[in-house]
């Protein structure tokens, strides 16, 4: 047998967010899924550098390692329960569904 290594996708870090991310962003109320300690680091980088602050944004983080990355200082922290996609949308009160979501009842 043998392996052949093949990338699939890649990622490639933004030198600055988009005009119209910065500006959702800069106006609250907005929760940032995030799923890998790289991600975070990138993300907090872009707003910190495009001057957006970070106490208007909540983050979902993946993993306790992916809420270390992103750092301090955000609205709002919550960290998925497993690393899953179903716990890091149940750590912000919302179950999915065949795609379909809603707020979880209390």
């Amino acid at each position: 047998p043998r392996t052949v290594r093949v990338i699939v996708y890649a990622a490639h870090a933004a030198d600055r967010l988009p005009d119209d991310a910065r500006a959702v962003l800069a106006g609250g109320g907005v929760t940032v899924l995030l799923h890998s300690p790289r991600a975070a680091h990138c993300f907090a980088g872009l707003v910190d550098s495009d001057a957006v602050a970070r106490a208007s944004i909540a983050l979902a983080a993946f993993s306790p390692a992916v809420a270390e990355a992103a750092g301090a200082g955000w609205a709002r922290l919550d960290i998925a329960a497993t690393p899953t996609d179903s716990a890091l949308l149940a750590s912000i009160g919302l179950s999915c569904d065949n795609g379909v979501c809603a707020e979880e009842s209390e």
